[in-house]
């Protein structure tokens, strides 16, 4: 699991990996990790999200754009 604080944070560990092109990590599970260390998709991450309020409307997906 490769986290950061934003996603650009993972991308750039990704890079420091030796993981240097967008295709190498195509098609792998992005999502958000919570307070508890729980990995969430981006499905379940917008639900918990809005119903925390931290988003103010219903999205389907969430993105770390929509938190900040």
């Amino acid at each position: 699991m490769i986290s950061g604080y934003r996603h650009d944070d993972c991308y750039r560990n990704l890079r420091a990996l030796g993981i240097k092109s967008e295709a190498m990590w195509f098609g792998w599970k992005q999502g958000f990790i919570d307070l508890n260390n729980d990995y969430h998709n981006r499905e379940e991450a917008a639900a918990i999200a809005f119903e925390q309020g931290q988003i103010k409307e219903k999205k389907e997906m969430l993105f770390s754009e929509d938190l900040y």
